[in-house]
């Protein structure tokens, strides 16, 4: 409710959620690259 988002807002709680929600797109980025060098290393190693 607005009471509870409100609450959140004020103790900073809202900010760390946020980074936590960029950290796991991050973490997926990250993941999403390694994969795709994987894969073009292991292509140039036939």
């Amino acid at each position: 409710d607005d009471a509870t988002l409100a609450d959140f807002a004020r103790k900073g709680y809202i900010s760390l959620i946020d980074a936590h929600i960029r950290s796991l797109s991050n973490l997926q980025n990250l993941a999403a690259k390694i994969l795709e060098n994987e894969s073009k290393t292991a292509n140039e190693n036939k």
